[in-house]
C-alpha cells in the first residue's frame, strides 16, 4: 500500500557527490543517548506526508 495518493510521480535526478544509496544508521543515537525511536518509520512518514499535505492546503487557501 503506497503512502502517497495522487497523479504526482516521483523524479530522481542526479546530484554532484550525492551518494548513489543511502543506508541511514541510528544505532549511534542509539548507543550515545540511550534513544530508540517512538515511532515507527511507516507512521512517521503517513504524520510527515499528512502534515505537509494540511500545509500546502492551508498556503493554497489564502
Amino acid at each position: 500500500m503506497p503512502l502517497r495518493e495522487g497523479s504526482s510521480s516521483i523524479v530522481f535526478t542526479d546530484v554532484e557527490d550525492d551518494p548513489q544509496r543511502r543506508r541511514p544508521d541510528i544505532s549511534y543515537a542509539g548507543r550515545e543517548l540511550n534513544w530508540t525511536p517512538k515511532v515507527s518509520l511507516k507512521i512517521g512518514l503517513k504524520k510527515t506526508i499528512e502534515y505537509f499535505r494540511k500545509a500546502m492546503s492551508n498556503l493554497n487557501e489564502n
